[in-house]
């Protein structure tokens, strides 16, 4: 693939091309093959990799989309499914209240 040109304009677009991390596996190829670099979305499904073995599959961007999101949501679940047990166990990894006073502090 190659950038097309921008309208009204000699300059050329960028192709950012964007695949699921699950089909990581063929991204090399897709990176050697576009003028652009390759994003991948990691957390949508499968297993993703980390940071370094998507760089040594030529991706240059990783995006992680509403995984962050459904993370959050997912605790949210395991809480409300504790509380509806009657136990409190999910409040055993929370973040003490002076850790979360100097993250929200100003630096």
């Amino acid at each position: 693939m190659s950038p097309s040109v921008l309208p009204g304009t000699s300059r050329r677009a960028p192709i950012a091309s964007s695949c699921p991390a699950s089909r990581t596996t063929r991204a090399s190829p897709v990176a050697g093959a576009i003028d652009a670099p390759l994003n991948v979305v990691a957390g949508l499904v499968g297993e993703p990799l980390d940071l370094q073995a998507y760089r040594a599959l030529g991706v240059r961007r990783v995006s992680i989309g509403g995984s962050l999101a459904r993370a959050t949501l997912a605790l949210v679940r395991r809480a409300a499914n504790d509380m509806l047990g009657g136990t409190f166990g999910f409040a055993d990894h929370a973040i003490p209240h002076g850790e979360l006073n100097d993250l929200m502090g100003s630096r």
